[in-house]
């Protein structure tokens, strides 16, 4: 599986980044902090989680952790309510046709009973 974070051509060069690194691991972090500011919480921690302790990156993957969590747990909260706001259309869609079923058959039956009234 490709990850989006393997590509850093896709995250534009800032002019502090221009100069060279001491440590790879450094590369890294930017990139997991940058991931980070684009929403990009599972990758982040994918690459956190391969740095250990440098720098503070242990602080930064409990912070992005928590972070995620919470965007599952609304992302979950958002499935039910949309879910539940599925369920009471189709019902209320349900209701709608059945009194339009009522209505057309009492409709009918007093035509059936005007026309016999006529005769």
């Amino acid at each position: 599986m490709e990850y989006f974070a393997d590509k850093t051509m896709f995250f534009p060069a800032d002019p502090v980044d221009d100069a060279p690194l001491p440590d790879p691991r450094e590369a890294k972090y930017r990139l997991a902090e940058r991931l980070v500011d684009n929403i990009r919480f599972g990758e982040a921690i994918r690459i956190l989680e391969t740095l250990g302790d440098y720098g503070d990156s242990l602080a930064l993957l409990k912070q992005v952790r928590a972070l995620k969590a919470y965007q599952d747990d609304e992302e979950s909260r958002l499935k039910a309510e949309r879910r539940q706001q599925a369920l009471e259309r189709d019902m209320k869609e349900a209701r709608d046709k059945k009194r339009r079923r009522v209505f057309y058959i009492a409709a009918a039956a007093l035509c059936v009973l005007a026309l016999a009234l006529l005769k």
